[in-house]
């Protein structure tokens, strides 16, 4: 039966004796006057869920529901919120009775299966608390960290292994195939071997330059056609004289420039301790030549001969003499054959520029580049062409491959340089360029030796000024050298790893690729044909065109070939040379390295 509250108000209990049936019987009078009250003066939602069952001990059991009033008339308020809620019996009131919780389930796997594992388990409410008892307490889930299998410290590099060769597969492939199409594709360039000399300058520019040619140089004869771009071997007898110029301006100091050959050392003033005399391995004690090449080039003379001649016109002597002059003065002097007479008006002098081999080679091809000025070891006076008086402070500069035909090489340029008026300072003047920049002053001679004890220099910002005229390969010399050790580096002759008078000569053939044909000038073709006459059996034939041939993949492979010849050869009697007819010209006239040179065969291989 359902009880209304107004019929449990009256006093009634819900028990089952005859009172009991005296009161429902009331109540349901009662329950008929409250369903017209309500359905006149009252609205409603619809009834809400039974709640659980409460009672007090002793007494019955009474679940109740509620409705919410959407509506009342007038004064009613009270009386539609009192018919708004229910009740019924639900049994006898009983002890109350805790919820129980079931017992925990099994662990799942660990996961992920790498990395920060974690596992979990289960449980569920075995028991729902019943007549006022305590909820279960607590989670139904329960989580911890787990351990994984060693192979997953290996997974992540094993999966790095297998990507990275599955990149240089891809890029392998690709490069072959890229290489297969450019060998397939290639298209030689083909240039001229002579300048057009006249196209860029004034006749009297070229005039200028023609009367105040080197008279040893190599194209000396060729003045009158002012077109040579070409890089000359100086004869191997003459590599004394430079060894004893170098010895003329070594100065046994170091700056901070010249880096730790053991490269743990920071830079440090005036070198660190692995650079000092008497270190180890030390400051060099001296510098032994290898090869010497004479840069002979009619574009850059002309320059920087034109550039000597306004300097001359403008000053008109007002130019400071060197105090003292520079070393090496009197060693020049006295080797008119191999070095020019210089114009102490225009404070014009030889210096030396430190660098590795190919950047020298580079230099001759191209000249001096202001914008790379400072990428060796920073710009004391600004940006400009820097030279030394001393060799040893070139030598900081100065590098050699790591690998390769160059190891062990270094190169040094001695340059002629066109000082005019210079900015003398002894102080460290990143501002000196502005000095030149007003006009007032041609160079700056930055001496060091005077302030610091270390060196002086010679620096020009305008790329006319310097003329790179000699390049020396050479090797350093260290006080724990033996003398077996260095007779057995300078044994055999050095070989450059391409022919100087290629144009390409300062690339690596097998880094870089290029395939160019030179038309060669008239002068080249007139040795050729000198060549020609000299090896020839019969009527003579005349030469009409030629072109040098400048390939780096047909020359990586006939290296190659030497290589494994040379090889091969090793401990064996020496080959039994034969006399050749072009072979015997070539080394009897020295000109004709310009067109072919005999210095980079290889005897040996009867080549």
């Amino acid at each position: 039966p359902t009880h209304h509250p107004l019929r449990m108000s009256n006093g009634t209990n819900g028990s089952a004796d005859n009172a009991g049936l005296v009161g429902q019987l009331d109540g349901v009078l009662n329950a008929t006057a409250d369903d017209d009250l309500a359905s006149c003066c009252c609205s409603y939602s619809d009834w809400g869920d039974w709640s659980m069952c409460s009672c007090s001990p002793g007494s019955s059991a009474f679940q109740t529901r509620e409705r919410p009033v959407t509506w009342y008339k007038d004064n009613l308020k009270t009386e539609c919120e009192m018919l708004g809620q229910d009740s019924r019996f639900c049994g006898a009131c009983k002890s109350p009775s805790d919820c129980i919780w079931s017992s925990w389930g099994p662990w799942t796997d660990c996961t992920p299966e790498c990395g920060n594992s974690i596992r979990s388990r289960l449980r569920s409410e075995y028991q729902m608390e019943l007549f006022g008892g305590m909820p279960c307490l607590g989670s139904g889930t329960q989580t911890e960290e787990c351990a994984t299998s060693n192979m997953c410290d290996l997974a992540p590099i094993v999966v790095a292994y297998m990507s990275a060769a599955l990149v240089l597969l891809c890029c392998t492939c690709a490069y072959l195939r890229w290489l297969r199409r450019r060998r397939s594709k290639v298209v030689p360039r083909i240039r001229m071997e002579e300048d057009e000399v006249e196209q860029e300058f004034s006749k009297a520019d070229m005039q200028l330059m023609r009367e105040n040619l080197p008279g040893y140089w190599t194209n000396k004869h060729n003045s009158a056609e002012g077109k040579f771009h070409e890089l000359v071997y100086v004869d191997s007898n003459q590599h004394k004289k430079f060894d004893e110029l170098l010895q003329a301006t070594y100065q046994a100091r170091a700056t901070q420039d010249r880096p730790c050959p053991r490269g743990v050392c920071p830079k440090t003033h005036l070198g660190c301790v692995c650079v000092q005399p008497g270190g180890s391995p030390g400051l060099p004690t001296a510098y032994r030549v290898r090869r010497v090449i004479r840069v002979e080039n009619a574009r850059k003379w002309c320059q920087y001969t034109r550039a000597r001649e306004v300097i001359r016109a403008s000053r008109q002597g007002d130019c400071t003499a060197f105090s003292p002059q520079l070393l090496g003065a009197s060693a020049l002097s006295q080797q008119p054959h191999l070095f020019d007479s210089l114009d102490a008006n225009v404070n014009e002098a030889y210096a030396w520029h430190g660098t590795s081999v190919r950047s020298a080679l580079s230099i001759a091809q191209e000249g001096f580049r202001i914008d790379l000025a400072g990428s060796g070891a920073g710009t004391m006076y600004g940006r400009a062409a820097y030279t030394a008086e001393s060799c040893t402070k070139a030598d900081e500069y100065a590098t050699s491959e790591v690998s390769g035909c160059y190891e062990g090489v270094y190169a040094m340029i001695l340059c002629r340089v066109c000082m005019g008026k210079y900015y003398y300072t002894t102080q460290r003047d990143a501002m000196a360029k502005q000095q030149f920049a007003t006009g007032n002053f041609d160079s700056t001679f930055g001496d060091r030796e005077q302030s610091a004890g270390t060196f002086r220099e010679l620096v020009v910002y305008d790329t006319e000024q310097i003329y790179p005229e000699y390049i020396l390969l050479y090797r350093r010399i260290h006080r724990d050298d033996t003398q077996l050790a260095i007779q057995d580096a300078f044994r055999h002759p050095f070989h450059m790893e391409l022919p100087v008078y290629w144009r390409n000569c300062h690339r690596n053939p097998f880094e870089e690729s290029f395939v160019d044909q030179y038309i060669v000038r008239q002068a080249t073709l007139q040795l050729l044909q000198k060549v020609v006459l000299r090896s020839l059996v019969g009527p003579a034939k005349y030469v009409v065109k030629a072109r040098r041939l400048e390939n780096s993949s047909s020359w990586c492979r006939y290296v190659r070939f030497k290589s494994r010849l040379r090889d091969q050869l090793a401990g064996a009697p020496a080959c039994a040379g034969a006399d050749v007819a072009t072979h015997s010209l070539l080394r009897s006239n020295t000109f004709l390295e310009q067109a072919v040179s005999v210095d980079q065969m290889e005897q040996e291989l009867n080549e």
